[in-house]
């Protein structure tokens, strides 16, 4: 189905971006 597909493209895109800002958040914090 079309719209599950982007759904779940759309899930993983913030998945990622929630990803790169706990990182940044983490290097922050034990830099």
């Amino acid at each position: 189905h079309g719209l599950f597909r982007f759904h779940k493209r759309e899930i993983l895109e913030n998945v990622t971006v929630t990803f790169l800002a706990y990182g940044q958040t983490n290097s922050l914090k034990f830099n």
